[in-house]
């Protein structure tokens, strides 16, 4: 299969976009496997990052992720998010990302959904990722996690299947997919 960051205009139409599906629980053993989903995009100036969790009462732990990986320098940038309303994004060296986070909330004809919106300046994704530009054809590693450390509800859950034996596994090449950068619907500033 073929996943795709999607370049946008300076307005993403994200209604246009690729979703990307959570749907793989490899440890879970119950039946609370949460529906999440993530929408990615590249606009002239920034990357924006769309992650909804479908959860009508999410535990406090409830918490939303992104990997994006650059596999020539093994430098990377995690976003998160949870339930409360904490988020952060973090390079590879647990420095803070400069980025603009937005919670949303509201419900769709999948159901109650929460989330966030992410948007991240080019040019500081551009450093925290140690490349010259992003561009058509630029291949990235991404994987998105719907994670949950309470005891009632716990889950890890990802787009792409992965290996999982401890925290740290998520950030593996071997647990991200392949991402190609292309141009898509509106592109006019790209």
């Amino acid at each position: 299969m073929s996943y795709f960051i999607c370049k946008q205009g300076n307005i993403p139409l994200m209604d246009t976009l690729p979703v990307y599906k959570i749907i793989n629980y490899p440890l879970e053993k119950n039946d609370y496997k949460p529906f999440a989903q993530t929408k990615i995009c590249l606009c002239p100036t920034k990357l924006v990052i769309e992650m909804l969790s479908f959860e009508m009462f999410p535990k406090d732990e409830s918490t939303v992720k992104a990997v994006i990986y650059n596999p020539l320098t093994d430098k990377f940038i995690d976003i998160n998010a949870d339930a409360n309303k904490n988020f952060f994004v973090k390079d590879n060296l647990n420095n803070d990302i400069n980025s603009t986070l937005r919670y949303i909330k509201g419900e769709d004809l999948q159901g109650v959904y929460w989330g966030v919106v992410a948007e991240i300046d080019i040019n500081t994704l551009i450093r925290a990722l140690d490349m010259d530009s992003i561009k058509a054809n630029d291949k990235l590693l991404c994987n998105f996690y719907k994670i949950s450390e309470n005891i009632e509800k716990h889950h890890i859950g990802s787009m792409y299947p992965i290996t999982y034996k401890n925290k740290t596994d998520i950030y593996q090449k071997d647990n991200l997919a392949e991402f190609t950068v292309i141009n898509y619907g509106n592109t006019d500033n790209c």
